[in-house]
């Protein structure tokens, strides 16, 4: 890989709270994010870039409210070809569950789980409103 040296003001460590390393990898993961996210790079070049794996970029985009499906620059309704290329890529994810970490899953069942209790509640209280 080729280095690429950029210049920050010193404030900027103190003011992030990081140090030069960690600021790197940040920017490394927030330029590889954005890069696939507007098109400009394939999902195996970012996670190339980054290092993390398939999964962990997929989750880091989440976070990053950027969405792991590609975006056609023409505006156009995708062939069949196209589609079932984008579903064999996407696919790759399908069962990576259980290679997520114990906590990890426990939080991410949590979180569905606190989700629907929500919408429940939410419901209810509609329901209960109207009636």
């Amino acid at each position: 890989m080729t280095t690429v040296k950029i210049e920050l003001p010193d404030t900027i460590f103190s003011n992030l709270h990081q140090t030069a390393k960690a600021l790197s990898k940040d920017i490394q993961l927030f330029a590889a994010a954005t890069w696939y996210n507007t098109g400009k790079i394939s999902l195996p070049e970012a996670v190339e870039i980054t290092g993390l794996t398939y999964q962990e970029f997929v989750r880091t985009l989440s976070r990053l409210h950027m969405s792991p499906f590609k975006k056609t620059t023409q505006k156009k309704v995708l062939s069949k070809i196209e589609r079932e290329h984008h579903a064999k890529e996407m696919m790759k994810f399908a069962g990576s569950w259980s290679d997520m970490p114990d906590d990890e899953f426990e939080d991410f069942m949590q979180d569905i789980e606190n989700r629907r209790k929500s919408v429940y509640t939410q419901v209810h209280n509609y329901e209960t409103f109207n009636d």
